[in-house]
């Protein structure tokens, strides 16, 4: 899936294409048909594709983070002020006086 995501970033949609598609293949999915990646679809492709060939590895944060999309995590339970969180936590001993 990183070999995914930097094809799709270095604009390389048909191998970035063929990367998922062997993640897909390996969990028994249907290929993306040939072709269909393109500008308008690959990282929400690969965002996706990430998200459950590696749900529960911490790596979904870290991804929406670094593409500006952390407004489209979903928040579990607002009515008790869960939020999204836009940079972790520094501990205060960490923090120069």
């Amino acid at each position: 899936m990183l070999r995914a995501e930097a094809n799709v970033g270095l604009g390389n949609f048909g191998a970035a294409e063929a990367d998922m598609n062997i993640v897909r293949q390996a969990a028994g999915l249907d290929p993306y048909p040939a072709g269909s990646t393109d500008a308008s679809n690959a990282l929400d492709r690969v965002l996706f594709e990430k998200r459950y060939s590696l749900f529960g590895e911490g790596h979904r944060w870290f991804d929406m983070r670094r593409y500006g999309r952390l407004d489209q995590l979903p928040i579990d339970r607002p009515a008790r002020g869960d939020r999204v969180i836009p940079q972790m936590p520094r501990p205060e001993t960490e923090v120069p006086d």
